[in-house]
């Protein structure tokens, strides 16, 4: 299709770093470190690869470093503005310290989705935030949409969304 495949090279530093998210930054220490330097350096050889920003800041934010997990994935979020899971991304490196730019964020995820079904963990996540800021009307706004297309794909409802249902004020 014209598209350009990444070489081995980086499908291996992809791979270390898929490999970290998956596991836990917390799971294996050495390996842990082993696997930083390995990303860390290529990020030094390759500065402008989105993927390897994408895998640290994941890694980042797993640890406990939101603000330069967001460093890492600015230039991220401004090559995939269109794609609703940079913006999910972004929304949780704000989560913590900054909840109404974590919100403005979720929604511009739902606002650039291309399928519903994409975003539908954004959706509950969103629902809490909304949630914890008293601002109810939203949240079960975002709660009966994730429900509704849960149901209609027939996919299971998550433990958040169980207990965002069973709150007092939905």
């Amino acid at each position: 299709n014209g598209r350009a495949l990444p070489s081995l090279e980086m499908r291996t530093y992809y791979a270390i770093a898929r490999s970290i998210v998956s596991i836990g930054v917390e799971t294996d220490q050495p390996l842990t470190d082993w696997s930083l330097s390995i990303l860390d350096r290529a990020l030094i050889a390759h500065p402008d690869d989105q993927w390897l920003h994408y895998y640290k800041s994941k890694i980042l934010l797993k640890s406990g470093g939101a603000l330069e997990a967001r460093e890492h994935l600015l230039p991220v979020v401004r090559r995939q503005k269109r794609a609703s899971w940079s913006w999910c991304q972004l929304a949780q490196t704000w989560e913590e310290t900054e909840p109404a730019k974590a919100i403005t964020c979720y929604y511009q995820a739902l606002h650039v989705a291309q399928k519903e079904d994409e975003v539908l963990k954004a959706r509950v996540q969103l629902a809490q935030l909304l949630a914890i800021q008293a601002r109810f009307p939203e949240a079960t706004v975002q709660i009966r949409n994730s429900l509704e297309c849960r149901q209609r794909k027939g996919y299971r409802v998550p433990g958040e969304l169980e207990q965002l249902v069973a709150s007092t004020w939905y």
